[in-house]
């Protein structure tokens, strides 16, 4: 069997080459990749947008979420919940979080008359 030498030339574009497949791989896997809306404002939703988003948070956050209604004057989704945490990620799925200090009328401590 024969070794034959590249020659510089050659052995330089097919470098170039792989460099720019490389290049290119990266660059289009981010291309179309978007950031985050940076303001964390409630989306305009209809009434049956907001009842899916309303399903979808109430179970995702389980017992964190404490109710959720429609308000129409802002067309926004309001979800009370009971801690800031679950307050960031209400807000950030477009929903508007009002923070509550109980989850139900039966969870207060009540006092006989």
């Amino acid at each position: 069997m024969k070794h034959r030498r590249i020659p510089g030339r050659r052995a330089v574009m097919a470098g170039a080459g792989i460099a720019a497949l490389a290049v290119g791989a990266v660059t289009f896997q981010t291309a179309n990749a978007s950031e985050p809306s940076a303001d964390a404002a409630p989306r305009i939703l209809s009434i049956g947008a907001a009842g899916k988003l309303a399903s979808a948070l109430t179970q995702d956050l389980g017992t964190d979420a404490a109710g959720t209604y429609y308000d129409a004057k802002s067309k926004a989704l309001v979800v009370n919940v009971l801690d800031e945490t679950a307050a960031e990620a209400v807000e950030s799925a477009g929903a508007k979080a009002r923070v509550v200090a109980n989850s139900s009328p039966s969870s207060r401590a009540r006092t006989p008359p």
